[in-house]
């Protein structure tokens, strides 16, 4: 009678791999193919529409419209009109707001094609007296013995930042930096930046008031919410006006303070 040849026993290095690889193949075929995963997200198409003032459908030049969950934005132009390059189809909120009107949140059906139309309510004494208030603003800036940058409101929104803190990295060119033990700063943390190639604090002023939270605190304004940003380089100092208090400033005209190291 003949005998059967026993196959040898494979080595476990061997049956490890033959595993692994069984294990590869299995996952392979439960997962969907990419384009397959890409076709379940919804398609992404460009949205425009216009601004206009409630009552009088005059358009609204420089008006911010924000879609707050995408962290994307744009402004409108003279004549009211906006254009967003990229939204997805669906359902977004969206925010529109210009110091001198009321805010107005709205829920914003986006498709192919599609335009939309806002309607702000103006605050004549707000409007009336915004100008005056922008140009004491800029008077102090000028007054200041030191280089200063600014920042206004359409500058801010088309910057692609959605928060102060950064626009003052992207457009001020404020890299923020820990502060080394040597330096006692309120807040600590990265209320330090690198300024003329050293590490220095930043003193920062939201709205007239020091700023105890300093770099870190200017991350929880949204671009939109914002009106102007000056940076003094050589004194190291930031200042952050926000629309409610520049429309606050409007209506009830008040001294403002010098600005100091």
């Amino acid at each position: 009678m003949a005998s059967s040849a026993s196959r040898p026993a494979p080595s476990a290095p061997a049956a490890v791999a033959k595993a692994l690889a069984a294990l590869l193949l299995a996952a392979a075929l439960a997962a969907p193919p990419l384009a397959a995963q890409k076709a379940g997200a919804p398609p992404h198409v460009p949205v425009s529409g216009t601004v206009l003032e409630a009552g009088t459908r005059a358009p609204v030049a420089r008006a911010v419209i924000a879609f707050p969950k995408l962290r994307t934005m744009a402004v409108s132009d003279s004549l009211g009109r906006f254009q967003l390059a990229r939204i997805p189809v669906g359902t977004h909120a969206v925010e529109v707001s210009r110091v001198g009107y009321e805010t107005v949140e709205v829920q914003a059906q986006v498709t192919e094609g599609a335009e939309l139309e806002v309607s702000l309510t103006p605050q004549p004494l707000v409007l009336e007296r915004l100008n005056v208030t922008s140009n004491r603003l800029e008077r102090r800036r000028r007054a200041i013995a030191f280089a200063v940058r600014a920042l206004e409101q359409d500058e801010l929104a088309l910057s692609g930042a959605f928060n102060a803190a950064d626009v003052a990295r992207t457009r001020l060119g404020i890299m923020p930096a820990y502060c080394p033990s040597y330096i006692n700063v309120p807040g600590g943390g990265q209320n330090c930046a690198y300024v003329r190639g050293r590490v220095q604090p930043v003193r920062v002023v939201i709205d007239e008031l020091p700023a105890i939270g300093g770099m870190d605190q200017i991350s929880l304004y949204n671009t939109n919410e914002i009106y102007l940003m000056e940076w003094y380089p050589s004194m190291a100092q930031l200042r952050v006006y926000t629309n409610w208090f520049v429309e606050r400033l409007a209506r009830r005209p008040g001294p403002l303070m010098p600005i100091w190291r």
